[in-house]
């Protein structure tokens, strides 16, 4: 008698580990379960079906069996390869430190369909050539961390209410930002000019497809980029992203 339960569920591989000869351990962030490890058996063999489902970044319908509580693939369907993003080095990190976040943020088993669906629009335009990748990378990270309760207050101060924009600093601590007047003499914070406000209030906000028209200077982008990389690391307690890292050496090339 079959004991096993089946679960249908879409998903994108995180990572990805051999095990043995010629099967898989893979971090596999679902649509409808979560975050899960599964065992995917034999999947490295030369004739083996399912090679291209447990590789990294590539996303498919899968039909899982759970016994107790490992998970391992009975069948999969490749939707999305993504295989352009393996195929770019800049894509690649960029892809690479999603991969590794969702990994330290998302507890196994949660379902998050809304960062799931996320992952998969952003994997989606990073293939592309159409937005700036670094804008795509800084606007996801904004829309996770609003998913994840953080969502930083860009609107006015978060003290006293100002909406004077040519005198705005950026506080983790208080979580958005805050005026001249209302600085704490022990706080630290990040100066920012009502232009860069406003880029990081679009990103937020607009959809992806609308970054097509976004035209942002790279000096920016880069105290942007920071900016928010900072953020997201002080609201998870995450001490680095190594993918991050890498992707800093990359850009200094």
């Amino acid at each position: 008698m079959d004991t096993n339960e089946y679960i249908r569920t879409r998903g994108i591989v995180l990572s990805e580990e051999k095990y043995k000869e010629s099967s898989k351990i893979i971090n596999l962030f679902t649509e409808k379960n979560g975050r899960i490890n599964i065992f995917a058996s034999g999947v490295l063999r030369p004739k083996s079906g399912l090679m291209m489902v447990s590789e990294k970044f590539v996303e498919s319908d899968f039909l899982l069996t759970r016994s107790k509580n490992n998970f391992y693939i009975k069948s999969g369907e490749v939707i999305n390869s993504n295989i352009e993003l393996a195929n770019n080095l800049h894509k690649y990190f960029i892809a690479d430190m999603i991969c590794e976040l969702l990994i330290k943020t998302m507890p196994e088993n949660l379902v998050e369909e809304k960062i799931y669906n996320l992952t998969s629009q952003v994997f989606s335009y990073l293939k592309d050539d159409m937005v700036n990748p670094q804008i795509l990378k800084m606007g996801y990270l904004l829309k996770l961390i609003s998913f994840l309760g953080f969502r930083p207050q860009l609107q006015q101060c978060v003290e006293c209410s100002s909406k004077d924009y040519s005198n705005m600093y950026f506080s983790h601590r208080d979580g958005g930002i805050i005026c001249g007047n209302c600085l704490d003499i022990d706080g630290e914070y990040v100066k920012l000019s009502k232009v860069e406000i406003e880029i990081i209030l679009k990103m937020l906000y607009s959809k992806f497809s609308d970054y097509e028209q976004m035209d942002i200077p790279e000096n920016i982008i880069g105290r942007v980029d920071n900016l928010v990389y900072d953020y997201i690391l002080y609201c998870t307690d995450i001490t680095e992203l190594v993918s991050q890292n890498k992707y800093k050496k990359l850009m200094e090339i």
